[in-house]
């Protein structure tokens, strides 16, 4: 069930709730699918593109919208795709996400052993 807002006549998105729900180290391949859907909607104005969800998924990136154009489907796959090689913490490349305990961690070492030291 979706969660509405004060009035109970609108449904609010994650995206509306919670912002962007990942790290900033994967800003640089969410901000250009941001800017596109900002643009898009700018000639759209009647029906535009909503951003329901970014977030971390699986050790990968995820970006969810009321619909997709062809190009923005693209962009989105692309950067989904490319996220299992990016430190969402950081941005720098990874050859895989760390699996610990059947969870998948898309940080590097550096932020691996960061984050975990912080956790104890």
């Amino acid at each position: 069930m979706m969660p509405m807002n004060n009035d109970n006549n609108n449904p609010q998105w994650p995206f509306e709730l919670f912002g962007i729900e990942c790290e900033s180290g994967w800003k640089k391949l969410y901000e250009p699918i941001i800017e596109y859907i900002i643009e898009y909607n700018k000639t759209h104005e009647d029906n535009p593109i909503k951003i329901h969800q970014i977030k971390e998924k699986y050790g990968g990136l995820r970006f969810y919208t009321n619909y997709y154009t062809e190009e923005l489907d693209k962009m989105i796959d692309k950067a989904e795709d490319e996220s299992y090689n990016v430190c969402e913490i950081c941005g720098k490349h990874i050859d895989q996400p760390i699996v610990k305990h059947h969870w998948i961690y898309p940080f590097c070492k550096e932020c691996f052993n960061k984050r975990h030291k912080e956790d104890i």
